[in-house]
C-alpha cells in the first residue's frame, strides 16, 4: 500500500504538469491568435478572458452535485473539458459566418470552464488527500516547479511552431497542430489519473440544507475566505494593467516582455522548494503573510518604473513577484487543508475560491474604471508626469500591509491546524 501511495503521489505531480500544459494551450497568446483569426475585437477578447477569471465561481456547482465515484467523475470531466478545448481550435475551420463562429467560441470556452471548475474541489480534495499533512508544502513546491519548467519549454516550442506556420500563411494548420497536441495531452492525462489510487473513503453525501448549514456555522471558513479576498484584491488591483503599461507607456518590445516574464518564472521555480519547507515547518498562513510582503515589494518596484528605468524596475518587479508567487500560489489553496476539517473541505474548496475570484474580478473592473479616469485627468506630482499604473501600484501597498495583519491576527493566532 505504501508503494502504491508513493507512486500515486508521483503521478499526481506529473498529471498536474500535463494539465498545466493544456491550460497554456487554451489561453494567453494562443487564445489571442484564435480570437484574432475570427475577427474578434480586443474588448470582446477581454470579455472572453474574464470568463476564465470568473471560472472559479462555477466551483459552487460542486456543492450541488453529489458524486459517489470521485475518480471516475474527475477523469470524465477532465476529458470533457479538454475535448472542448480541442473543438475550440477547429472552429475557424468550420464554413460558418464570423458571428456564428464567435458565438461558438464563447460558448465553448464557457462550457469548458464550467465543467472544469465543477469538478475542481473534489479533484483537489482527492489528490491532496494522498499527501501527508506535514509534507504538503514540499510536495506542492515540487509539483509547481515541474509544471513551470515544462510550461516554459512548451510555450517556447509551440510559440515557435505558431510563428513559423503563420509566416508561411498556414495559421489554420497551426490550429490543427494545437488541437492534436491537446488531444495527445488529454489521453496522457486520463491515463495518469486512471493509475492513481481512488479516495480512501466515500462518505454519504449531505443534503443541501446540511451542507449550507455547516458552512454558515464555520467561523474558520469565514477567516479563510477573508484570506482569499485579500489575495485576489492584491493580485487583481494593479497587475492586470501592467501589460499595456509596458507596451505603451514604457515602450517595451514583446521580446523584452517575454524575457522579463521568464525571469519571474525562473525565480519562482528557484524559491518554490524553500517556501514548501517553510510551510511544512511553520504553516501556510505564515508563508502567505511573508509572501504578501514580497508581493508588496514588487508593486513598489512597478510604482517607480518610468520610460527611463522601466526595464530595470520591471526586472526587479518580476523577481520579487516570482519570490512571492513561489509560495503564495500553493499557500492560499492549502489554507483549507491546514484549518478546515476533512468533512467540510470539498465545500470550502468550492466556496473560498468562488468568493475570492468574484472579488478579484470586481476589483479589476473597478480599478479599470479608476485607471481610465486617472489617464483622462493627466495626473502628476511636483510637475512630473505620473502614470495611472504607478498610482494603482502605490495604492496596493497599504492593502498588502492590511492583508499581512489579517493573516497574522485572524488566522495564524486564532485557528488551530487540523490533522487528517
Amino acid at each position: 500500500m505504501e508503494k502504491q501511495l508513493r507512486r500515486s503521489q508521483s503521478l499526481y505531480v506529473v498529471q498536474a504538469a500535463v494539465e498545466y500544459l493544456v491550460a497554456l494551450s487554451a489561453s494567453g497568446t494562443f487564445l489571442a491568435k484564435l480570437t484574432a483569426s475570427l475577427g474578434m475585437s480586443d474588448s470582446l477578447t477581454g470579455v472572453l478572458t474574464s470568463l476564465m477569471t470568473m471560472g472559479c465561481l462555477f466551483q459552487l456547482l460542486s456543492v450541488f452535485v453529489k458524486v459517489r465515484r470521485v475518480k471516475l467523475f474527475v477523469i470524465l470531466t477532465s476529458m470533457a473539458t479538454q475535448l472542448l478545448f480541442v473543438f475550440m481550435y477547429f472552429i475557424p475551420l468550420v464554413p460558418l459566418g464570423p458571428q456564428v463562429k464567435t458565438a461558438a467560441l464563447i460558448l465553448t470556452v464557457f462550457s469548458a470552464h464550467l465543467v472544469l471548475n465543477m469538478a475542481g474541489p473534489r479533484k483537489t480534495n482527492w489528490l491532496m488527500g494522498l499527501v501527508d499533512d506535514h509534507k504538503r508544502g514540499t510536495f506542492s513546491a515540487t509539483k509547481e516547479m515541474l509544471s513551470l519548467f515544462l510550461g516554459i519549454l512548451f510555450s517556447y516550442a509551440m510559440g515557435a511552431a505558431f510563428d513559423h506556420l503563420e509566416a508561411d500563411g498556414r495559421l489554420q494548420s497551426a490550429f490543427v497542430l494545437m488541437a492534436m497536441v491537446i488531444t495527445m495531452l488529454m489521453l496522457i492525462h486520463a491515463l495518469i489519473l486512471s493509475c492513481v489510487i481512488p479516495p480512501k473513503d466515500s462518505p454519504q453525501p449531505q443534503t443541501l440544507r446540511q451542507t449550507f448549514s455547516s458552512l454558515a456555522g464555520s467561523r474558520n471558513l469565514y477567516r479563510i475566505m477573508g484570506a482569499y479576498v485579500f489575495y485576489n484584491i492584491l493580485t487583481h488591483m494593479a497587475a492586470p494593467f501592467y501589460a499595456t503599461y509596458q507596451l505603451h507607456e514604457l515602450g517595451f518590445s514583446l521580446k523584452l516582455v517575454s524575457l522579463l516574464t521568464m525571469v519571474g518564472s525562473v525565480v519562482r521555480m528557484a524559491v518554490s522548494k524553500f517556501w514548501g519547507r517553510h510551510s511544512d515547518r511553520y504553516s501556510f498562513s505564515v508563508t502567505l503573510e511573508k509572501c504578501f510582503g514580497f508581493l508588496g515589494a514588487s508593486y513598489v518596484c512597478a510604482a517607480f518604473a518610468t520610460p527611463r528605468n522601466g526595464a530595470v524596475m520591471f526586472a526587479l518587479y518580476y523577481a520579487f513577484h516570482g519570490i512571492a508567487m513561489g509560495g503564495a500560489s500553493s499557500a492560499i489553496s492549502n489554507l483549507v487543508f491546514d484549518y478546515i476539517p476533512h468533512e467540510e473541505r470539498v465545500s470550502a474548496l468550492a466556496v473560498c475560491p468562488a468568493v475570492g475570484g468574484s472579488v478579484g474580478f470586481a476589483t479589476t473592473l473597478v480599478f479599470g474604471a479608476v485607471l481610465s479616469c486617472i489617464q483622462q485627468s493627466g495626473a502628476g506630482l511636483f510637475g512630473m508626469p505620473l502614470y495611472a499604473q504607478q498610482i494603482l501600484s502605490f495604492a496596493t501597498v497599504p492593502l498588502m500591509l492590511l492583508g499581512m495583519w489579517y493573516l497574522r491576527t485572524q488566522i495564524t493566532r486564532k485557528i488551530k491546524r487540523c490533522q487528517n
